[in-house]
């Protein structure tokens, strides 16, 4: 690295971020935020922590300290904390990186004058490189902004029952606490973790009678729970109950209010997880909504990749990104895609988001498999075929599709050498292999096979499995309004579904 001295630093001084602390992302004038481009401090840093965007970088910076605070944005997703500002007292100066790269150090504190002097000098021609650190404010209908893009101010995602049913999503803002509107008929369940696994932090389970938080791995190494009976019904499905979890100060707190008010059913219970260690929430439980806002978006719009034609959807084990690909079963639908994964590539398809039936595309080095589901319990696997040409690292080509029964599957046929060109790796009716079984007395009868299609998911098993199917097919993407478990079911399937078995007509869910 050479010296500041040597080339100048763009400086830019912003009145911004005073209301971060209470409203994230609205710009005030009590703070003032100096962001530098491809440069690094020289004192060493004081911690390293995840984070999507310098935003995200700036709120870890206010969290770690009251008086000011200052960071380094790396491209690749990091955030590195310095206890001191660079160009204040002993913080040390700033050096160019010899390498150019997309990091960028930023320096969050009250309102100064600008740094002079050889430590930090303003620009040498006088003029200011000015970058806009803090989110617009949400617009007039409520949508707020994420990397530049709008997205809407809340949406309704469905979670159903079985291995894949579930749904992640990114707190994009690094914020200590979330509300939700959710309902269904016996659980809603939610799971905090710092990364897009099953290892979490901590979960909240809000059943129709009762409220239980447990923290999954304490400080100690125990598991510590806390539970709080509600008296009345917490879940009166199509209204939305309102969840409200701070998990901030080291203390999990859980608000749960009914859909017609009244006092909330609170619990409580000490935590070990610092605050910013929990970046991910996964959603699941029997067949349920969530009304969802900001902070959460999909894991991939996080960074600006996930805005990109070749972005790539990174599924977590156990788990599928689901989209309803028509509007009605129909008999025959294909999808496109790349895909790169450890324990291979699935494709899912279902009649409807309801349907008990699934067929499960297994697509895989060892072998290529098509296996019938019900209720989440594998009830007819099918023999092994060709094994498909898929890579743990480098992505493959592949087209899926289903035929009024019949499922066909081609990747590239390539090797070490590249591509060679579509080579079919499945070519089965189920209808006939299901009638085979259907027909030996000696086993128990499955279910019988969709004869239509109207869901659509990509999914992982044991590990993550990514995709890039964007490029193949627009409806996948944000633009559309696509979001991960959004549109499986209509408001008024949902309304139907969710309707008391007491109640005599269906209700459609509540507008946002």
């Amino acid at each position: 690295m050479s010296a500041v001295g040597a080339r100048r630093p763009r400086l830019c001084l912003l009145t911004a971020l005073a209301a971060l602390l209470a409203a994230l992302g609205r710009c005030q004038g009590s703070l003032s935020t100096r962001v530098w481009p491809a440069v690094v401090p020289r004192a060493p840093p004081s911690a390293q922590v995840p984070a999507p965007s310098l935003l995200s970088c700036a709120l870890r910076c206010l969290r770690a300290a009251a008086a000011g605070c200052a960071a380094v944005h790396h491209g690749g997703g990091w955030c590195r904390l310095y206890a001191r500002a660079a160009c204040d007292g002993d913080g040390g100066g700033l050096e160019y990186q010899q390498s150019p790269t997309d990091d960028r150090y930023v320096a969050v504190s009250l309102p100064a004058p600008r740094p002079v002097g050889d430590r930090c000098p303003g620009p040498r021609d006088g003029s200011d490189a000015c970058e806009r650190v803090c989110t617009p404010a949400a617009g007039g209908d409520g949508s707020w902004t994420l990397l530049g893009h709008r997205l809407p101010a809340s949406v309704d995602v469905w979670t159903t029952r079985g291995t894949f049913g579930a749904v992640w999503k990114q707190i994009t803002e690094q914020q200590c606490q979330l509300s939700i509107g959710a309902t269904g008929q016996s659980l809603l369940a939610l799971g905090f973790g710092p990364a897009a696994d099953v290892s979490f932090l901590f979960v909240v389970f809000v059943f129709n009678d009762m409220v239980a938080i447990s923290e999954t791995v304490s400080a100690s190494g125990a598991s510590a729970s806390e539970m709080v009976d509600a008296q009345r019904p917490l879940l009166r499905p199509p209204a939305l109950t309102s969840l409200w979890v701070s998990w901030c100060d080291g203390v999990l707190q859980v608000n749960v209010t009914r859909p017609e008010g009244g006092d909330p059913v609170t619990t409580s219970l000490p935590i070990g997880s610092p605050p910013a260690a929990v970046e991910f929430v996964n959603l699941q439980g029997y067949t349920n909504v969530w009304r969802l806002g900001r902070p959460l978006a999909d894991p991939w719009t996080a960074t600006e990749a996930g805005w990109t034609a070749q972005r790539v959807y990174t599924v977590p084990a156990k788990s599928a990104l689901w989209r309803r690909v028509a509007a009605a079963p129909v008999p025959s639908w294909s999808v496109e895609f790349l895909c790169a994964g450890a324990a291979g590539c699935h494709v899912l398809f279902k009649e409807t988001a309801l349907t008990s039936a699934l067929v499960h595309v297994v697509l895989d080095g060892n072998g290529t498999q098509v296996r019938l589901s019900a209720d989440g319990q594998t009830v007819l696997p099918y023999p092994l075929r060709a094994a498909a040409d898929v890579d743990p690292l480098h992505f493959r080509w592949f087209r899926v599709t289903f035929d009024a029964g019949r499922v066909l599957a081609f990747d590239d046929g390539g090797d070490a050498t590249g591509p060679a060109g579509p080579r079919a790796v499945m070519n089965e009716s189920l209808t006939e292999l299901w009638a085979a079984v259907a027909a030996d007395p000696a086993a128990d009868s499955p279910p019988p096979p969709p004869a239509q299609v109207s869901c659509l998911g990509l999914a992982s098993e044991q590990q993550p499995a990514s995709y890039r199917v964007f490029e193949y097919d627009p409806q996948w993407g944000q633009e559309s309004g696509y979001a991960a478990g959004a549109g499986l079911l209509t408001a008024e399937e949902g309304g139907a579904l969710l309707t008391p078995t007491t109640a005599t007509s269906t209700t459609p869910l509540p507008s946002p």
